[in-house]
Formats: C-alpha cells, structure tokens, sequence
C-alpha cells in the first residue's frame, strides 16, 4: 500500500517506529511467551504463570527476603502496565487483556509469595500439618489460592475487571486476588491446628 496523503504517511512511519517497541511489550505481556501456553482457558498461560511465579522468586525471596520480592513484583507493575498500555495504543482496544497476557498473574503471583508467606508462617507455621507439608507444596499451594482469588474476582477485584477497564486495571484486580490469598493462606492450617 502506497500512502497517498501526509496523514497517511505518517500514520505508517509512527507504526513501523513503535513495532520494535509494541514487540517488546508482547513479550513482556505474555511473559516470554507463557501466555501462549496451549489448553483449556483455565489450565493455560495464567495457571503456569501463577504455579511457577512463587518457584521462580523463591531464591529470590530466601536470599533477599520478601521486600525484595515485593520490589520486583512493584516493577513488573510498572513495565506491565506500561507494556499494556503500548499494546492498547499500536493493537486492537481488546488486545491489552487478550487470552497472551500473563503479566498480570505474575505479578499477582510474587506479591502473593511476598505477603502470604510470612503471614502462612507467622500463623499456621508451628502446626503439625503446616510442618508436613514441604516448601514445594506450599508454594503449590499459594500460587493455586491465588488463582482460585484471580477467577472468582471477589469485590473490588470484580469492579475494577469491569468497570475501569484500562492497562492499570488489567494488573490492580490481580494486585486485589493476591491480597485475598494472602490473607486467606493461613486459615486452612490455623483451624487444623
């Protein structure tokens, strides 16, 4: 396609500039490519993203502690949203929260392993059936009730899913789920105990 117009000419020069860019941002939205993991819309990117997140950071988190955690989490917010909102402005309005965008869980999933497991210890870390189960299963199992929380979408989580539908929004509803699950981890074992 030639350009006929100046308007037109310029619109092809601002989209082959930013394609570099929009490239970059797919690929920080889908996680290297997680989200592209094939399967049912339930067991896809968004369930390896938020089983794997707490196993990934777990170095992380051992050697630097849950601050450190946190402050990844924090950035992968700001490159996340700012990813999605690139792919708002070069792709289709829908695009930015397409079936490829992980980004989302994964930031859910390290603030859950950055607030929820010291809460999953201060509560329940002395109990019989906490101290059973190994590090891998109870990562296993921070990254499941954060899933469980991201699909239910409890209130505010649903609201912003919904009624702010933005970049930001994609991200906050997963911050919300994380919160929930943190919050909820240690019930299980507390009333166990």
């Amino acid at each position: 396609m030639v350009p006929k117009t100046v308007a037109q000419r310029r619109a092809m020069k601002s989209a082959t500039l930013s394609l570099p860019l929009s490239r970059w941002s797919v690929l920080l939205a889908a996680c290297g490519g997680v989200g592209y993991t094939p399967g049912h819309p339930i067991v896809n990117g968004a369930m390896v993203t938020s089983l794997a997140t707490p196993f990934l950071l777990w170095p992380l988190y051992v050697y630097a502690g849950p601050v450190a955690v946190a402050l990844v989490a924090l950035a992968f917010v700001l490159f996340g949203t700012a990813a999605l909102m690139d792919i708002h402005q070069h792709g289709k309005p829908s695009d930015f929260d397409a079936r490829p965008v992980v980004i989302d869980e994964f930031v859910g999933a390290a603030f859950v392993l950055a607030l929820g497991w010291p809460w999953l210890h201060l509560f329940a870390g002395n109990g019989e059936v906490f101290a059973e189960l190994g590090t891998g299963i109870q990562l296993l199992y921070l990254g499941l009730l954060f899933r469980v929380f991201d699909i239910l979408k409890p209130w505010p989580a649903s609201w912003l899913d919904v009624k702010w539908h933005s970049p930001f929004s994609i991200i906050a509803d997963d911050l919300v789920a994380a919160f929930y699950a943190a919050l909820v981890a240690p019930l299980p074992f507390v009333l166990l105990h």
